[in-house]
């Protein structure tokens, strides 16, 4: 249970203009009107989840014709560029997907220059991206983010195949366990060993349009 006191504190922050967006995990949402109150919106709620070990990872095969491709963030040289396989993830991810909040070459640069990070993409008989799946190690932990399928090719298992390759590399740079926030998705998760811990409700300032 929040203190009485919480969503008076917040209030007076959000009043301030301060800060630009804020993430609500139960029972935080019950605070909900105070944050639509002060010239905020909810712009996604998503399911976090956690795999206590990587130990042992299922082998989930892909469909043929398609194949698993590591993509050199460091390499602006590579066979395919960071921006190709992010623009998969921008274009058809989930929480943020065809936002305009989104930068494309702001997140690739930074994707660049972030230690830990893997991309692995999955490449059709023509060597297009068609979906795209990573990994961040931070300590001993793999935050899993840019996992997303082009429409034509759901369905096929392809996501869970992508998943479980950018945690082995994970496990590999160190990591022993994983997070993830699903806003779509949950199940395929799950069957890879994913377990929920909550729901985490983002709220953003309202852009000021005059």
């Amino acid at each position: 249970m929040l203190r009485p006191d919480v969503g008076c504190h917040l209030k007076r922050a959000l009043d301030a203009g301060e800060p630009d967006w804020i993430a609500m995990t139960e029972p935080a949402t019950s605070l909900l009107p105070v944050v639509r109150d002060s010239g905020c919106v909810v712009t996604y709620s998503v399911l976090a989840m956690q795999l206590p070990t990587l130990a042992s990872l299922p082998e989930v095969p892909l469909p043929p014709a398609v194949s698993v491709q590591t993509v050199d963030v460091h390499d602006e040289g590579a066979a395919m560029s960071v921006e190709e396989a992010l623009l998969v993830d921008v274009m058809h991810g989930g929480t943020d997907a065809a936002s305009s909040r989104r930068d494309l070459p702001l997140e690739a640069d930074a994707l660049r220059h972030m230690p830990g990070v893997t991309l692995v993409a999955a490449v059709d008989a023509g060597g297009s991206c068609i979906a795209t799946a990573g990994t961040r190690v931070v300590g001993r932990s793999a935050l899993v983010s840019a996992v997303a399928t082009i429409p034509e090719f759901r369905g096929r298992g392809i996501a869970a195949a992508l998943t479980t390759a950018a945690l082995r590399a994970a496990r590999d740079a160190g990591a022993r366990r994983a997070f993830l926030d699903a806003s779509n998705g949950a199940s395929v998760y799950a069957r890879l060993g994913f377990a929920p811990i909550g729901r985490v409700t983002r709220c953003e300032r309202e852009p000021d349009t005059g």
